[in-house]
């Protein structure tokens, strides 16, 4: 029996880590949709990379991914609206 879930944070990893890649393979997740949301450090952009993520199962969807305000911390926040 495959249960459904959600995984949801600041994984303190990159999307590209091969043992990212390795939970997200060995427990059937997805990382939806597509595409890196660069979350952290909000005090340089332009050197921000994606360490906060929202990975699911098959049964669940993804309607909507988007970057919020940092909120008083060093990440953005991230928003999702789930289906």
């Amino acid at each position: 029996m495959l249960l459904e879930a959600i995984v949801l944070g600041d994984l303190n990893t990159t999307p590209w880590n091969h043992a990212f890649k390795g939970l997200v393979k060995t427990c059937r997740l997805h990382n939806w949709p597509a595409g890196y949301y660069f979350t952290w450090p909000v005090i340089f952009p332009p050197l921000a990379i994606p360490l906060d993520h929202c990975l699911v199962t098959s049964k669940i969807q993804v309607i909507r991914k988007r970057i919020g305000p940092s909120l008083n911390s060093d990440h953005k926040s991230l928003i999702i609206d789930l289906g």
